[in-house]
């Protein structure tokens, strides 16, 4: 059976979890339950690295739309395509750096580090 990722609204949630208990899945997924997500603790930053988060997702969307709208295999892309798919990669490369290096991150500490980058990502889109 495949899974789909769950949209549902609270009271879908609990019949899921009641569902998923009664069934017996529980006993092979343990206590982790999927259509809830995880509390996550709210970070403040700074608007120069939102905006930074958020051009890098810019980036990273024209790059996508660019790749579709290529044919299969480099060879059979027009002039000028490779170029372009270029300056988007080194442009996406250079956002990751500076978010990467913001001096923020210094103030955060190590322990939570992981989830304050979770929570940039969301709150800038």
């Amino acid at each position: 059976m495949r899974r789909r990722p769950f949209a549902g609204g609270r009271a879908e949630q609990v019949a899921l979890r009641r569902a998923t208990r009664a069934g017996g899945l529980a006993d092979r997924m343990g206590t982790y339950d999927r259509a809830v997500p995880p509390k996550t603790k709210p970070f403040a930053f700074p608007e120069s690295l939102l905006e930074l988060q958020r051009a890098f997702f810019a980036a990273k969307r024209e790059l996508s739309e660019l790749y579709a709208s290529l044919p299969t295999g480099t060879e059979h892309w027009p002039e000028g395509a490779q170029d372009r798919v270029n300056r988007l990669l080194e442009r996406q490369r250079h956002l990751a750096e500076q978010i990467q290096g913001d001096e923020h991150w210094a103030s955060v500490p190590t322990q939570d580090l992981v989830a304050a980058r979770s929570n940039l990502k969301q709150q800038a889109r």
